[in-house]
């Protein structure tokens, strides 16, 4: 669904910007970082979308090809990192954290904004853990029932939401329940049962124009509306821009470096924080000037070259091998 991709697109971006600065050190009110969010609402909505005439075997082994060669390599290079090159993130990672973080359990740590957090070596990567275990999760709910996956895996989800709540908040496990990402899935698997319905009762809106604007607008008033929890509006916010995109854009045409752009998506994302971080060096990324948007201007231009390589090299080169070796037929 190439309306999909243009989300990635606006998520990834967003994300990047977020890293920068944009949001963090300066632009207050505006949180580029809802990109995250919304990836969480677009994966749970493709696996459903994806799920519909595949094995879950077959799903789950593709998923993890596509997440893990890359995610090893920079946790593996990350923690040699630590030893080798000086001041370059957290110094001497201990062993049992890259084992950790390779096997996606979570534990808590210091990271370099904030203390005391729970996520692996490769900081971004945070958010892979949560989608490999939403993806067990659900497969295992479609091998219990295709037909109700979703309902299986929604209740899971809210079970690992509440049940988090009585655990112990020092324990980095039920800090890992706790969060309110776990209801991003279930929102983005919502959204693909109301995006069905209105496919298959034909109540899709056919004038497009008189909606967009009532969209616009509804959008604009929950991102800047106060709220007690910032997370809440968010949660709002992040499925509806998605269930905008699917019902009125399904088969709208899109630039062709969107698609592109959507190959590159996860590298993109894994990669980016490390230019950042490079580059952060030699432009000071908290302060808004000339010098930091053509700083800018330059991490992505260098993300996008370094994500265009590594997709190459792990998910289209390595990654092929690997489901010719492991997928069958």
């Amino acid at each position: 669904m190439l309306c999909i991709e243009v989300l990635r697109v606006i998520a990834a971006f967003g994300v990047m910007l977020s890293h920068v600065g944009y949001g963090y050190y300066y632009a207050k009110g505006f949180d580029a970082a809802i990109g995250i969010y919304l990836f969480f609402c677009i994966s749970s909505f493709l696996m459903m979308l994806n799920s519909e005439k595949t094995d879950p075997g077959k799903l789950f082994v593709r998923r993890l090809i596509r997440l893990i060669p890359l995610y090893w390599a920079l946790n593996i290079a990350t923690f040699a990192a630590s030893y080798v090159v000086s001041g370059f993130g957290q110094a001497d990672i201990p062993v049992d954290q890259l084992l950790k973080s390779l096997l996606f359990l979570p534990y808590a740590r210091d990271g370099m904004k904030d203390l005391d957090v729970v996520r692996p070596i490769v900081g971004p990567a945070w958010t892979m853990n949560y989608d490999f275990w939403f993806l067990v999760i659900f497969v295992i709910a479609t091998k219990i029932n295709r037909k109700k996956r979703g309902l299986i895996a929604c209740a899971a989800c809210l079970a690992i939401y509440i049940g988090g709540r009585f655990l112990p908040g020092d324990w980095s496990v039920a800090r890992f329940m706790q969060r309110e990402i776990w209801l991003y899935y279930v929102a983005g698997i919502g959204v693909y049962a109301l995006w069905r319905w209105l496919r298959n009762a034909e109540k899709a809106p056919k004038n497009a124009a008189p909606y967009l604007g009532l969209c616009a607008v509804l959008l604009a008033v929950l991102y800047y509306t106060p709220a007690e929890r910032y997370v809440w509006k968010i949660l709002v916010l992040s499925p509806l821009i998605l269930l905008i995109t699917v019902v009125i854009f399904e088969k709208a045409r899109v630039p062709a470096v969107v698609p592109w752009f959507g190959s590159v998506s996860f590298s993109f994302y894994l990669t980016h924080y490390y230019v950042v971080m490079i580059l952060s060096a030699f432009f000071d990324f908290t302060r808004f000037s000339a010098l930091s948007v053509l700083g800018t201007v330059l991490a992505i231009a260098v993300s996008l070259v370094v994500a265009q390589i590594s997709c190459y090299i792990f998910e289209k080169k390595l990654g092929g091998f690997l489901k010719k070796k492991l997928v069958k037929a």
